[in-house]
């Protein structure tokens, strides 16, 4: 079963336009496609960054229980 898409409208500045034309035609895709495609990319490296946060706040706990000698 396919998924469901959504749009979304956003407002955006005339330099803003002018980069992601740029970008999109350096890739050879349209400004939309090449606009989910940056979101995408976003969200992954956001989810990314927090996992690594994450597990460094974990090792941090870790370490700082093991010098207290509260295990």
């Amino acid at each position: 079963m396919p998924s469901k898409k959504r749009r979304i409208s956003i407002v955006i500045s005339d330099a803003i336009d002018e980069q992601l034309k740029i970008e999109a035609d350096k890739i050879g895709i349209s400004v939309p496609t090449y606009c989910a495609f940056a979101l995408g990319l976003h969200l992954q490296s956001q989810k990314k960054a927090y996992e690594i946060l994450s597990e460094g706040v974990n090792q941090a706990m870790i370490v700082n229980a093991l010098d207290s000698d509260e295990v």
